[in-house]
């Protein structure tokens, strides 16, 4: 399995917003860094997961994919359970 971050920008806040939030739910793991940014854990292809996430916003927004597997980070003021998430998957 690979690790991505997966941040958007919606056009239409409240009307895409809930089918996209469940689809990065359905991830296998996954862990909600700021309000429009994810970090989930897949062995489907980056390009897939563009395009399952985009279908969700029907053209109205931006989706940006980025593998992080084995990626250094460092964090400021993010949820502890985030953290931890982060140290275990990324």
């Amino acid at each position: 399995m690979k690790t991505f971050l997966v941040t958007y920008s919606l056009n239409s806040y409240t009307k895409y917003y809930e089918p996209l939030s469940e689809r990065l739910k359905g991830f296998p793991r996954w862990a909600k860094i700021l309000p429009r940014t994810w970090i989930i854990r897949s062995s489907i292809p980056i390009d897939r997961i563009r395009n399952i996430l985009s279908n969700r916003i029907k053209g109205e927004g931006k989706i940006l994919v980025i593998e992080v597997s084995n990626s250094k980070w460092a964090a400021f003021d993010v949820d502890e359970d985030v953290a931890e998430w982060m140290k275990k998957n990324v």
